[in-house]
């Protein structure tokens, strides 16, 4: 499953949103603020039974040099 993440430059998640794979579902995307960057991302298994809002919390995105990566957030 992937996910459609709105992030800054510290890995923070500001927004995310599950995009449709309805072939006539509206197209959604992100216009990233200075400092902010946008991808869709993979969603680690331990975290796909989660709800929105946990999952909201739960994650963050690792940043490295082959791409962004959605991760558990430490707390």
């Amino acid at each position: 499953m992937h996910v459609q993440v709105l992030f800054d430059a510290k890995g923070k998640v500001h927004a995310l949103f599950h995009p449709s794979k309805e072939a006539d579902a509206p197209r959604l995307e992100f216009r990233p603020a200075r400092g902010q960057r946008a991808a869709l991302l993979e969603v680690p298994a331990e975290l796909e039974g989660l709800k929105p809002r946990e999952f909201h919390a739960a994650v963050a995105v690792k940043l490295q040099k082959e791409g962004p990566r959605l991760v558990k957030r430490k707390r």
